[in-house]
């Protein structure tokens, strides 16, 4: 116990999450509290039900309770720690999709990976607009993975997500017409940034490009 306790301590405090989550009163109170709960395999030992006794040793109140806290203080802070490495690690996927290479399959494991299903609703919206904006820059695999599936079984997919990346297909086919038609009477200087802002409601392909 002692050697899992503590290496899950020690991956949830390295890792910086979100926000101020390495603020130094709060590492403090963390480490206290893994001293705390250390302290519950001794009592274990002494007052146990293991270890070949020929009878159950007697349990004070006083100490059942101070066991349970112990336990419960620890496990609060590695559960609220872990939305927060989650958080961060959410962040560094928003960040993925704007600038990095993705393959077949790849955001579906970095979904896994980040609890799509159990992290907070605005990180699920946040990453639902970043996979409708790489979508919509024609990556097809990421289409493919994050938004072509919210049509086929969209209950299988949080609410806040699916409100974000659910691109209408139709509604940016007819932006992007009525930029086109408008683009003959834009000033030349000015024509470069007007089709950049086109291409930005590029409808996604619906089949894998031939290369």
């Amino acid at each position: 116990m002692p050697k899992l306790v503590k290496a899950a301590h020690g991956t949830l405090d390295r890792l910086p999450g979100r926000g101020q989550a390495a603020q130094a009163a709060v590492r403090n109170l963390s480490q206290a509290a893994l001293t705390i709960v250390g302290t519950l395999t001794e009592m274990r030992n002494e007052l146990g039900t293991g270890h070949g006794r020929a009878r159950v040793p007697r349990v004070s109140r006083e100490a059942a309770v101070a066991a349970s806290d112990a336990s419960i203080l620890w496990s609060r802070w590695a559960l609220a720690r872990l939305d927060e490495v989650l958080g961060g690690e959410v962040d560094l996927l928003i960040a993925d999709l704007a600038r990095g290479g993705f393959n077949r399959g790849l955001l579906d494991r970095r979904f896994d990976e980040v609890g799509l299903d159990d992290l907070f609703g605005d990180d699920q919206y946040r990453l639902g607009v970043a996979v409708a904006h790489r979508s919509m820059g024609g990556t097809f695999v990421v289409w493919e993975s994050g938004v072509t599936p919210l049509g086929d079984r969209p209950l299988d997919w949080p609410e806040d997500y699916r409100r974000s990346a659910a691109v209408d297909a139709a509604k940016l086919a007819e932006i992007r017409e009525a930029l086109e038609s408008q683009s003959a009477v834009i000033p030349h200087r000015a024509r470069p940034a007007w089709e950049s802002l086109t291409a930005r409601f590029a409808v996604p392909p619906v089949s894998p490009p031939a290369w």
